[in-house]
């Protein structure tokens, strides 16, 4: 194998056209558009989001790319700022099975925001460039190993690669410039999670700050600026610094242009963190069939697979500065809310259902266990004695069990409602058309238009 893995990804980057594309690849690309469309949207108005959008209109500056839902124009770095903000916010965008890594929040922002800079992106350069990025940064998350065992979050980590990726390829940088871009955004990796366990907004406002980077380290790049060469294995490269011994390299390269990871992200039914799509599913089954109500309820037991999963969402439910993030990661709450609405959506991650009196005592009735072979299962015990239990292996969105395409429009509509500026269901239509046929756009920066 060459022992320049960023090279052979970087020349295959900035090599590939539009037709080296599998289909596959190419439908994969308009879902998960439409899904951080979706996700965008509902977080457009999400705590965060709304400080976020004030500040950068508040910085101005040349309008050159749209801040979406809000329609104004900014900075491309700042409208990608903001854009990634709105997309992480309510935790309804996809993940890269097995990783926890969520790629389309800081990449598809970005490339939006540079998109209506170049007068070269057409829908299929916005598709090929897409593609590219969830390749290189999903490769790159999968050749890191024993991820648990490390800090650093990996949906930043290694988005702001994607994101680089993405917005270089969109602006037609040859390899040496795209080296130097991932060079100069090699600076801005990093991410934690602690804000999510304080229960503060910085956890949704970092993938923004990629996108920005991103942004910004491309058009240095084009300016003359050098970045980092041996960026991920050099002495102080990506892999020594951040995982040490933990990480093979020849993951990064094996297959590349026949084996696309790209088709291996899962969408999310449920606004929330990914370790609790399964057990939600299970027990709005169980309500959904038994006709229980949720003051029947005794105890609910959930399982999930590891002491990592558990430490992100085995928590009580008590709302805090920001009690949206409290409840996207406390099991005990979206199993309540589950339970009590026999539904679990973007409204009831809103303030009058957080507040919900009733729905914290019951959330003090779900108890969280550690099985691997359990994962996914939940157990209710009700006060007339009987017992009722359900396992979900994969969630619906997981790549095995894929929304259709009815489920994913409706869900861009649920998102749409639940916009800062809710979105006519013309506006959604003429949307999801474009992004279903982005290849017959002439202006990739149409896209970007429509979400504003």
């Amino acid at each position: 194998m060459s022992r320049d893995p960023l090279g052979k990804l970087l020349s295959w980057v900035a090599a590939a056209r539009y037709e080296d594309l599998p289909q596959p690849a190419v439908d994969a690309s308009k879902t998960y558009l439409l899904n951080t469309a979706a996700a965008m949207l509902a977080g457009s108005g999400a705590p965060g989001a709304r400080e976020v959008v004030r500040q950068v209109r508040e910085w101005g500056g040349k309008p050159e790319s749209t801040v979406a839902v809000y329609g104004f124009r900014a900075p491309a770095p700042l409208a990608a700022f903001a854009n990634g903000v709105m997309a992480h916010a309510m935790d309804y965008d996809d993940t890269q099975v097995g990783t926890g890594f969520h790629p389309n929040v800081s990449i598809v922002p970005a490339l939006l925001a540079v998109s209506e800079i170049s007068s070269q992106a057409s829908g299929r350069a916005v598709l090929l460039a897409h593609v590219l990025a969830l390749e290189v940064s999903c490769r790159m998350t999968l050749a890191a190993t024993n991820r648990a065992g490390h800090p650093w979050l990996t949906t930043t980590l290694f988005g702001v690669f994607g994101a680089a990726v993405a917005a270089g390829k969109v602006l037609g940088l040859d390899e040496p410039l795209l080296r130097h871009a991932v060079g100069i955004v090699y600076s801005s990796a990093g991410g934690n999670r602690q804000g999510l366990l304080d229960g503060t907004l910085i956890q949704r406002v970092q993938p923004g700050l990629c996108a920005q980077a991103a942004v910004a380290a491309v058009a240095l790049a084009r300016q003359g600026v050098t970045g980092a060469h041996d960026v991920l294995e050099g002495r102080y490269g990506l892999y020594p610094s951040y995982y040490g011994n933990d990480y093979e390299p020849e993951r990064l390269t094996r297959g590349l242009g026949s084996d696309f990871h790209v088709l291996a992200l899962a969408l999310k039914p449920y606004p929330c963190c990914s370790y609790s799509q399964e057990p939600i599913e299970a027990a709005l089954e169980l309500a959904r069939e038994h006709r229980f109500a949720a003051e029947d309820l005794s105890q609910a037991v959930v399982w999930v697979a590891s002491k990592h999963a558990a430490g992100l969402v085995d928590r009580a439910y008590e709302p805090r500065g920001c009690p949206q993030v409290d409840a996207q990661f406390s099991m005990q709450y979206v199993i309540a809310a589950a339970l009590r609405r026999k539904a679990l959506g973007v409204a009831d991650f809103q303030d009058e259902a957080l507040r919900d009196p009733a729905l914290l005592e019951l959330s003090r009735r779900v108890r969280v266990e550690i099985d691997a072979q359990r994962e996914g299962s939940v157990e209710l015990r009700l006060k007339d004695g009987r017992v009722l239990s359900r396992r979900v292996s994969v969630a619906r969105g997981h790549p095995r069990r894929p929304f259709s395409r009815r489920e994913l429009h409706d869900k861009l509509a649920e998102c749409a409602r639940h916009a800062a500026v809710p979105r006519t269901a013309a506006h959604v239509a003429a949307l999801g058309q474009a992004i279903e046929g982005a290849e017959n756009l002439a202006r990739g920066a149409d896209l970007a238009a429509l979400l504003a």
